[in-house]
């Protein structure tokens, strides 16, 4: 993110042609896309939102941008901070929580005005990459060295329930109020989930292997999908045989604890950073591998309508900017990037996807 997510591991220079294409606030009617005037050249990592209206990014340096307007206008907020906040979630209208680099977490019970910051000794050494909260107060972290954080109090203690010092859980999320899931990776290079019940203790901890072609390829998982209690979507990154390049993956199981996935979907030279759906319609976004030098070159975003079972590549306006967190509403989505992008997808009740383009 400074964590996983390889959409944060290095900010690029973008020529000034792109940054008008990428930065004006404009709409293309034809797939509803909307980027959002620039508050910050910040890469952002995590965003919420409460209703329709009421939104929250997060990003490096202690960036915090929050709207009231459904995006159309963003104030910066100061909690006093420069490290790198990783994901943030609302738990009401006034209260929010982020988490970040070296144990850091955030809390504000007014809206963001003031803000109180939790970082015990515990939990210094680790990177926090996910939060999720429920409005009655459960709530769960995850980070690297698969630390574990549960709380039953809207956050005023947190119980750690896991770490070990190798691997890391990358995302958490939240089922209903008695269950939730954690996604990860273990020293080996395994994927990792994990069943929390009653915010207390992992009750199942299932090691998995991802298939491509027959042949078993390590990777990394990076969020995931908990649609019932037995069937779960992951997302990630794999190798590509027998080439050993770099793919990102979708995977889906109707029966989360057996031993071997198969991808539904792939595609060469990328990565997918983040999941999120509702209803049947998901997007899962993240970046593309620049193959001639270090580094990314552009964005990956992937859509489904059918609850994950098939997916197809989509175009938005996101230029060369990488894309590292989704949030989906009744009737959009809202996704953040690198170099402080913000873009918001509309679309109606049918779920109608914008034309598939090539990058």
């Amino acid at each position: 993110m400074q964590t996983f997510k390889f959409g944060k591991m290095k900010k690029y220079l973008l020529s000034a042609a792109l940054l008008v294409l990428i930065y004006a606030n404009v709409t293309n009617a034809q797939s509803k896309w909307t980027v959002l005037p620039p508050v910050t050249d910040a890469c952002l990592y995590g965003v919420d939102f409460l209703d329709q209206n009421n939104g929250v990014v997060v990003g490096e340096h202690g960036s915090i941008l929050i709207t009231s307007d459904e995006g159309v206008n963003w104030r910066k907020l100061n909690a006093g901070i420069s490290g790198c906040l990783n994901s943030v979630c609302y738990i009401d209208l006034e209260r929010i929580m982020a988490v970040g680099n070296d144990g850091l977490i955030l809390s504000t019970k007014d809206c963001g005005y003031t803000w109180e910051i939790l970082k015990t000794e515990v939990i210094a050494e680790a990177d926090l990459l996910s939060i999720e909260m429920t409005p009655t107060g459960q709530g769960i972290i995850g980070g690297s060295s698969q630390t574990l954080l549960t709380t039953k109090d809207y956050g005023d203690t947190w119980l750690m329930i896991s770490k070990n010092g190798k691997g890391r859980f990358n995302s958490v999320k939240i089922l209903d109020e008695a269950t939730a899931y954690v996604f990860g990776n273990n020293s080996r290079n395994n994927h990792v989930i994990g069943k929390i019940t009653d915010f207390e203790n992992i009750t199942i901890s299932h090691e998995y292997q991802v298939f491509n072609n027959n042949n078993y390829s390590e990777g990394l998982i990076t969020d995931g999908i908990p649609i019932t209690n037995d069937t779960i979507i992951t997302i990630g990154i794999m190798r590509n045989f027998p080439s050993n390049e770099r793919m990102s993956y979708i995977a889906g199981s109707e029966v989360w604890v057996t031993d071997k996935w198969l991808p539904v979907f792939h595609s060469d030279s990328s990565f997918y950073s983040s999941i999120d759906m509702i209803d049947r319609h998901a997007i899962a976004v993240g970046g593309r591998f620049n193959q001639c030098s270090r580094g990314n070159k552009g964005y990956l975003i992937s859509e489904s309508l059918d609850q994950g079972k098939v997916w197809s590549d989509i175009y938005c306006p996101a230029g060369n900017t990488v894309l590292n967190d989704v949030k989906m509403l009744n009737n959009a989505a809202y996704i953040v990037g690198d170099n402080g992008l913000i873009m918001k997808f509309e679309f109606d009740n049918q779920a109608v996807s914008s034309p598939l383009q090539t990058i």
